[in-house]
């Protein structure tokens, strides 16, 4: 694979854009690197197309994934296209190279009659897809195929009623995260609509731990949800902690930036796999100010009809990121670095009070 740029390359027609992004959505989703005129147009500014198409699916890919169709047989740029590639198989005399993707009834001159290929006329565009990702990647990713979100496909490619569902589940975990994304960014409390129940009580917990829990056990909680505690502790008077129920206190913590606020509201949902009718994983990716992106995976659980956001993964990883203190602190040097976060937070010196309990259980 190394003496190759690309997996793949999709060669198309410009009538079958819409399949092609699809498709190349979906290859890159699952770890395929594809060659899709739309992800490279930047690359091509100034150069010789002729000279550049012809380089690609002749020499820079392992596959040419080809959408076939009338339109496909008429246009210059996939005649090229199309040339470069029968000139990679037939004097590479490699069967193989070539995938084909039947639009309508054409075919090409040139390649044999025999060579298998996936009928869009009967297949559904999801299941070319994961045919295409077991034959280029070898296998499906450990957690099932990711779909894209975007582009929404036309009917007629999904024709199956299990898979028009899976992509509404698709759709509706995107508007779920773009509607808990917005309510970070207004700091609203409509935030806890959007996540699962067991995020919320996560929160609710660690309240309890403010009002009842002693040094000691504090000691138990992992750094990120002892710092949390800490800061219910802090910075919440305790009448108002009292009366606080588990959804205002994760509304607070939303307020106070303590809940994925940089890895979700700077994020853009790319793709979900669903792992089972109620459990899903999505692929958020997010760029930095020196224009590097980084990919972050959310779970999804679907709660009275409605998928929603579960932070506890989210959670734990911040955990473990922190994790290394407590592996080369010891104790009460944990202790001390708690302090001085807790101290520049607040803007004030937190003392050595903030370990008793202010309401402990009777």
């Amino acid at each position: 694979m190394g003496r190759y740029k690309y997996d793949a390359a999709l060669s198309f027609a410009g009538s079958e854009r819409l399949i092609a992004s699809f498709l190349a959505s979906l290859l890159e989703a699952n770890g395929v690197r594809v060659y899709y005129d739309d992800f490279e147009r930047w690359s091509h500014i100034g150069r010789n197309l002729v000279d550049e198409l012809s380089d690609i699916y002749e020499h820079q890919c392992r596959f040419c994934v080809m959408l076939i169709s009338r339109q496909y047989l008429k246009r210059p740029y996939p005649i090229l296209e199309r040339r470069s590639a029968l000139d990679r198989m037939i004097l590479a005399q490699k069967d193989g190279y070539i995938l084909p993707i039947r639009v309508d009834d054409a075919w090409i001159k040139g390649l044999p009659r025999s060579t298998s290929f996936v009928d869009l006329r009967h297949q559904s565009l999801i299941v070319a897809g994961e045919m295409l990702v077991r034959r280029i990647a070898g296998r499906l990713p450990d957690e099932g195929l990711h779909l894209p979100v975007e582009p929404k496909l036309v009917d007629a490619y999904v024709r199956d009623e299990g898979e028009q569902q899976r992509l509404r589940s698709v759709y509706s975990i995107k508007e779920s995260f773009e509607k808990f994304r917005k309510c970070l960014l207004s700091e609203s409390p409509e935030a806890a609509d959007w996540v699962s129940r067991a995020t919320v009580s996560h929160y609710g917990r660690l309240k309890r731990h403010a009002l009842e829990s002693n040094r000691e056990k504090l000691g138990e909680l992992l750094f990120f949800d002892r710092l949390i505690t800490l800061r219910l502790r802090v910075e919440i008077p305790l009448q108002d902690l009292l009366e606080m129920n588990d959804v205002e206190t994760f509304s607070w913590g939303v307020r106070k930036g303590l809940v994925s606020k940089e890895g979700v509201a700077l994020g853009e949902i790319r793709s979900v796999a669903l792992l089972d009718e109620q459990l899903a994983r999505a692929s958020v990716v997010r760029s930095n100010r020196k224009g590097r992106t980084a990919v972050s995976r959310f779970r999804f659980v679907l709660e009275d009809g409605r998928w929603l956001l579960d932070l506890l993964d989210a959670l734990r990883h911040a955990n473990l990121y922190f994790g290394g203190v407590h592996e080369i602190l010891e104790p009460e040097a944990e202790d001390s670095l708690l302090l001085e976060t807790l101290s520049r937070l607040c803007g004030y010196r937190v003392s050595e009070a903030v370990w008793t309990a202010l309401s402990p259980p009777s």
